[in-house]
C-alpha cells in the first residue's frame, strides 16, 4: 500500500467522527414522546408499543444488514441507512395516523439497523489498512466522546426547538442526516481483512452457540437484556411524560434530558474503576440497587 493510500484511510478517522457528530445530534430525542402524546394524541401504551417495535426491528435487522455490508461494502450500508433514517424521520413528523407513524418508524428503524456498528467497523478497518491499528482504542474512545457530546447538545437544542414547535426537532434532525450523507460519500472504503467465506451471520451464529453452551454467559446476557430494557423504558419512554406532568416547560425537558445523559456518561467513565475494585458478582448486584 502506498503512503497516499494510507493517508486517505487515516482521513476516514476525521470523516467518521464528523459523521458520528451529525447523526447523533438527535434533536428529536428529548421531546418525541411529548410530540406523540400532545400532537398525535397517543396513549403511553401506544407509544411504548411503537418504540418496542422499533428496537426489536433494529435488533433483528443486525444479521441481514451485516450480510448486506459484507456483500456491497460498509460505506454503502451506512449511506443507505442514512437515507432511510432521514426519510423515516421526516415522515414521522408528517404522518398523523398510527399506521402512518408505524410505517415511518419501520423505515427509520431499517436505516438505524444499516448504520449500527458499521461506522466503528470502518474506523477499525481504516486504522488497520493504514498500519495504525494499535491506535484504534484511542480513536474509539474519541468516537465515544463525540457521540456523548453530540447527544448532550441535542438535549438542550432539541428542547429549545421543541418549545417553538414539537415537530421542528424532527425536521432539523433529518437535515443533519443529509449533511452526514455528504460526509459518507467522502469516506474511502477500506479493505476488509477476514478469512475467505466468513460472513456476519456465521459469526453471529457461532457467538449464539457459545452463549447457549455456557451457563454463566447465558445468565449474564439475560441480566444485561433485562437491566438495559428497564433503563431504556425509564429514560426514553416514561421520563418525558413524567416531567411534563409536573408542569415543566418543554425547553426544560431537554435540559433535564441532557443532565440524564451526563449521568450516563459518568457511569460509563467510572464503570471500569468499579469493576477493578469490586468482585464481579458484587458489582453486578450493585447495578440494580
Amino acid at each position: 500500500m502506498t503512503e497516499t493510500q494510507a493517508q486517505e484511510y487515516l482521513r476516514n478517522v476525521t470523516r467518521i467522527h464528523v459523521y458520528q457528530a451529525l447523526t447523533n445530534l438527535s434533536l428529536w430525542m428529548p421531546v418525541w414522546i411529548v410530540f406523540l402524546a400532545t400532537e398525535r394524541h397517543l396513549s403511553l401504551t401506544q407509544i411504548t408499543v411503537l418504540t418496542g417495535i422499533s428496537w426489536t426491528m433494529v435488533a433483528l435487522g443486525e444479521v441481514p444488514t451485516g450480510a448486506l455490508a459484507d456483500a456491497y461494502g460498509r460505506r454503502f450500508s451506512v449511506g443507505l441507512g442514512v437515507v432511510l433514517a432521514a426519510a423515516g424521520i421526516v415522515l414521522f413528523g408528517l404522518l398523523p395516523s398510527y399506521l402512518g407513524l408505524l410505517s415511518a418508524l419501520i423505515l427509520w428503524s431499517a436505516g438505524l439497523a444499516l448504520m449500527s456498528g458499521a461506522d466503528m467497523a470502518i474506523l477499525y478497518d481504516s486504522m488497520q489498512a493504514a498500519g495504525r491499528v494499535a491506535e484504534y482504542p484511542r480513536m474509539a474512545g474519541r468516537s465515544f466522546a463525540v457521540i456523548q457530546v453530540s447527544q448532550a447538545l441535542a438535549g438542550v437544542a432539541g428542547g429549545l426547538l421543541g418549545s417553538l414547535r414539537l415537530d421542528l426537532p424532527l425536521f432539523v434532525t433529518s437535515g443533519l442526516m443529509v449533511l452526514a450523507l455528504l460526509v459518507v460519500r467522502r469516506i474511502a472504503e477500506p479493505p476488509v481483512d477476514r478469512a475467505p467465506g466468513t460472513r456476519y451471520a456465521a459469526t453471529l451464529r457461532a457467538a449464539a452457540r457459545v452463549v447457549v453452551q455456557r451457563r454463566a454467559l447465558r445468565y449474564l446476557v439475560l441480566f444485561t437484556a433485562l437491566f438495559s430494557g428497564v433503563a431504556w423504558l425509564l429514560t426514553f419512554v416514561l421520563f418525558q411524560p413524567y416531567v411534563v406532568d409536573h408542569s415543566l416547560e418543554v425547553g426544560w425537558v431537554g435540559i433535564l434530558f441532557t443532565l440524564l445523559r451526563g449521568a450516563g456518561t459518568c457511569g460509563s467513565l467510572l464503570g471500569h474503576r468499579v469493576a477493578r475494585r469490586l468482585p464481579a458478582r458484587v458489582a453486578l448486584w450493585t447495578l440494580p440497587v
